[in-house]
């Protein structure tokens, strides 16, 4: 059965591989690509595409990369997709390969190749592995195919971070073992047909409390299981944030002033351009929109808006927030009249690389040294218990809650602050 099985294999990819006349793509074993009008462009060893292609693909050159650039390989109900066929260290990515009888063939494919990435759907099988060993299969989502993947005599190969969602069969497996997970916590797949619960964790699955990973494994069959199946379909993860060096003008805010605008200036690290920000995605604690309205200059001039304000040579973007927004965000939502604020600005550049930072200010109400609410006798009578022009010190020695301008001192400016907003009461 063996030999009838690896002289049909031999047969069927000898036909595949001849079949040029039907507009079959191939990455020919020189280096070249047959026919040279594919929208294929070669860079060294990648091969990326330019276009969708609307055939098959035949790999005859070991050792590449090709790259789907988010194209798609199509065909018409039939045949194979990509054949790698006795291929060593080759990699597709980031293609979809959809309406074959075969998505991806591996026979007798070897040494690290690698299938990641991709969307494989609506084949009779959408990836078939016969005789072929340390393959990685990971982050594709398999979905729609008569058979999600088929494999037969095929060790050492490795499946994780894949979504195996609505085959009607997920995975045919004879003669063959194969790793179908990553451990812990990295994970295995994600199976529409798992009914395992989520309320432990742990290598053991056997700690108290969830992780997004099956209670007990999914069973392929006796040789083959996923230890750490998902409870959801796996996503990839997002990329850690740029940070940002944000200064935000004023860094005291008097919650008792009528100012117009919060100033925010935004430093990007050195490898990337401030001038590349998307303001549209510029937020404030991720709630408050920027002034983007076009009437001001600030907003449509570049030369107002990109600007060196820290004096390091490095050009910062600025953008101005209503102060009525900032305040009513601090004061209202949370609650706070006085002391040190976290402001947050996160945003995308324009190539959706998300960037944050933080800068903290400094909240009050000016003339409120006791935070009742009023600014009365008092307030008057805490300045003055707390006087501090210098040493030496009032009765009570310095209190930060009576320096409304936080320089340090108090003294006549505070009793001035006292008198410009006697009488009023916080909002």
């Amino acid at each position: 059965m063996l030999a009838l099985l690896l002289i049909s294999m031999v047969t069927l990819a000898f036909n595949i591989q001849t079949a040029k006349a039907s507009g079959t793509v191939i990455i020919m074993a020189d280096g070249s690509v047959d026919p040279p009008t594919a929208p294929i462009q070669r860079d060294g060893d990648v091969y990326s595409f330019t276009d969708n292609i609307y055939d098959s693909i035949v790999v005859q050159r070991d050792n590449i990369v090709v790259d789907g650039a988010g194209f798609a390989v199509q065909g018409a109900g039939s045949g194979i997709g990509i054949d790698l066929s006795m291929r060593s260290n080759v990699t597709i990515k980031n293609m979809e390969i959809k309406a074959f009888d075969i998505g991806l063939y591996l026979w007798f494919t070897t040494n690290n190749s690698s299938i990641t990435a991709n969307k494989i759907t609506n084949t009779l099988y959408g990836i078939s592995l016969s005789c072929s060993f340390s393959t990685n299969i990971s982050e594709n989502d398999i979905t729609n195919n008569w058979c999600g993947i088929d494999i037969s005599w095929s060790y050492g190969n490795k499946f994780y971070h894949n979504n195996f969602v609505d085959n009607h069969v997920q995975v045919s497996s004879y003669g063959s073992t194969n790793t179908w997970d990553d451990g812990y916590p990295s994970g295995g797949n994600y199976w529409s047909d798992y009914t395992g619960i989520d309320v432990k964790n742990g290598p053991g699955q056997n700690l108290p409390g969830s992780d997004g990973i099956g209670d007990t494994p999914y069973i392929i069959n006796t040789q083959n299981k996923d230890r750490y199946p998902f409870t959801k379909p796996w996503t990839p993860p997002s990329p850690p944030p740029v940070t940002a060096a944000v200064d935000i003008d004023p860094d005291t805010l008097n919650l008792m002033s009528t100012g117009q605008w919060i100033t925010v200036y935004i430093q990007l690290p050195e490898e990337y351009n401030a001038a590349d920000i998307d303001a549209t995605t510029i937020r404030l604690n991720e709630t408050i929109s920027p002034i983007l309205d076009p009437k001001y200059s600030f907003v449509t001039n570049p030369s107002e808006y990109l600007v060196d304000h820290s004096n390091d040579g490095i050009l910062e973007r600025m953008v101005k927030f209503e102060r009525a927004a900032v305040e009513s965000w601090i004061y209202y939502t949370q609650g706070i009249s006085y002391g040190d604020v976290a402001l947050t600005i996160t945003g995308n550049l324009i190539d959706e690389t998300f960037f944050e930072g933080t800068d903290i200010i400094f909240v009050n109400y000016p003339g409120d040294a006791n935070h009742d609410g009023t600014i009365d006798m008092v307030d008057l009578s805490l300045v003055s218990a707390h006087w501090y022009p210098g040493p030496p010190t009032g009765p009570l020695g310095y209190d930060v809650n009576a320096d409304f301008n936080r320089d340090g001192m108090i003294n006549m400016l505070e009793v001035a602050i006292i008198s410009a907003y006697w009488g009023q009461t916080v909002p």
